[in-house]
This record gives C-alpha cells, sequence and structure tokens, in this order.
C-alpha cells in the first residue's frame, strides 16, 4: 500500500500552529482542529485525493474537462452533508479517479456525459458507467440504472463495443462521519477487501445473471480516510476489485478475454482481488 501522508500540508500546518503559539493561541487553534476531529480528517483526505488527480488532469482538453472539474469544487464541505441533490460534485470526482487509475494503466480514458468515459482495448471500446450510490436501495437502483444507460450507448457505439459498470460503496461503508482504522497493510488490505466482498453479496440479486450479455465486466471501488494504527498515521485507503460477469454469453469468449485484460491493468492487477493502494 503506498500511502498518501499530509506531506506539504502537515508541515505547514505545524508551521501555522506554531506561529499561534508564539501568540499564545496555541489552545484556541488546537480546539478549533480537534472539535471536528473527523471532519478535517475528510477534509485533508479528499484534499489529497483531488491533489492526486494533477498528473492525469494535466493531459485533458481544458474545453471538454472543466464543467466536470467545476462540479467538483461545488457542493456541501463534507460528504455527511450531502444529499441527492447535492452529491454530484463527488459522483463526478470518483469518473476522475477511475479515469486517472486507467491512465496510469497505460490506457487513454476520454470522459464523456453519455457514457461517464471509455477507454480503447485491442480496437474495442469499453463504454464505463460510474455510480456512487448513498444507500442499499440506491445501489440496486444505480446497478440497473447504468445497465440501462450502457444499453443505450452501445446501440451508438462501435460495433464490438461493451460496457463496465463501475460502482462506488464508499458512501455504503462510510457516510462521511468515519475512520476507517487498521493496524498495518495486511489488515487494511484484508479489511477493505472483506468489505468489498459483503456489498457485492448484498447486493447479488442486482447483478448476477441480470446484466445484458454485453456488459461484460463490473468495477467495485471504496475510498475512505484512515488512521494506521500501528503508526499511527492518517491514510487514505483505497479498495477496488475487478470481475468479469459471467453474463457474456451468447457473446465471444474474445469479449471477455479483452474486458480481463483491460481490468487487470488497473493499479494492483488481477481480477477478482482487492487492489490497495
Amino acid at each position: 500500500m503506498a500511502r498518501i501522508t499530509w506531506g506539504t500540508i502537515t508541515k505547514e500546518m505545524d508551521e501555522a500552529l506554531n506561529v499561534c503559539r508564539s501568540m499564545g493561541l496555541a489552545h484556541a487553534a488546537e480546539e478549533t482542529f480537534n472539535s471536528d476531529r473527523i471532519g478535517h480528517h475528510v477534509a485533508l483526505a479528499e484534499s489529497a485525493t483531488f491533489g492526486g488527480l494533477a498528473p492525469f488532469l494535466q493531459t485533458q482538453e481544458p474545453k471538454a474537462l472543466r464543467p466536470k472539474v467545476e462540479r467538483v469544487l461545488i457542493g456541501p464541505l463534507l460528504p455527511r452533508d450531502e444529499d441527492e441533490n447535492s452529491s454530484h460534485g463527488r459522483n463526478i470526482l470518483f469518473e476522475l479517479q477511475l479515469a486517472a487509475q486507467f491512465a496510469s494503466a497505460g490506457l487513454t480514458p476520454v470522459l464523456g456525459e453519455h457514457p461517464d468515459l471509455h477507454v480503447e482495448v485491442d480496437g474495442h471500446r469499453l463504454l464505463i458507467e460510474c455510480k456512487r450510490p448513498a444507500s442499499l436501495a440506491g445501489a440496486r437502483k444505480a446497478i440497473t440504472k447504468a445497465r440501462d444507460q450502457l444499453l443505450k450507448h452501445l446501440k451508438k457505439a462501435p460495433v464490438g463495443s461493451r460496457g463496465v459498470i463501475a460502482l462506488s460503496v464508499t458512501k455504503l461503508m462510510n457516510p462521511g462521519d468515519l475512520l476507517f482504522r487498521y493496524s498495518g497493510d495486511a489488515s487494511g488490505k484484508e479489511a477493505l477487501a472483506a468489505e468489498i466482498e459483503r456489498h457485492r453479496e448484498r447486493l447479488a440479486d442486482s447483478w448476477t445473471d441480470r446484466l445484458h450479455g454485453k456488459i461484460t465486466g463490473m468495477i467495485w471501488h471504496v475510498i475512505t480516510p484512515a488512521v494506521d494504527e500501528s503508526v499511527p498515521i492518517p491514510t487514505v485507503a483505497q479498495n477496488m476489485t475487478c470481475m468479469v460477469t459471467r453474463s457474456c454469453r451468447p457473446y465471444s469468449i474474445a469479449s471477455k478475454r479483452w474486458t480481463a485484460e483491460a481490468l487487470a491493468k488497473l493499479p494492483g492487477g488481477g481480477l477478482c482481488g482487492g487492489f490497495f493502494f
């Protein structure tokens, strides 16, 4: 696991606190931070996440990118304050995160509105719809909606194109007011992988044998502010599990193969295993 620590942010915060101490204001400054410690951890985690996208964002055409980034920067300061009408910014942040991960895998993601993004693999197009539901019932609806959207988009896509549903279970695990605590990389990987597997099983009736044959894969993702108590330091913990769906029949085995190849290139590699970074 590569930890995303606070580096410059914490260094500058320490310097600012030292200034406060020199003026006899240390207690007031620390009290302000401690009054909502989890909120501050979440804010720092999201800042680190957004900052980590910079290399990918710099490769994108500004005209296409600007509307998405503009939406990311609008909305509630913390995810716990979101509702269905104000979650759009973080939903798009999930799209950008996934696109950046495809880019880091050597693919060339193309951002869009319908679908959210697509990549070319061995001359075939893979359309990806991203969903970030806030509840289990919302997740079931999101999978169905993503399926219907992909089938609509696939009708207009090049022959041989396939679809993938990317589902963030972040808010199912953490509504925005919790810290994921673990002790050491191994236990963190195991716990987050188990969390994704739990949601896969709870949502099995929404995707098992219910997806059209042209929807050949699913990506399950979680990202959460965390604390590695073995150090201890604050971190951002992510996990990704990719799978090729069993519903590919009667479509060709070849589409399974190149879908698997594309998903296996994502950070961590391998299908139906946790990618923890």
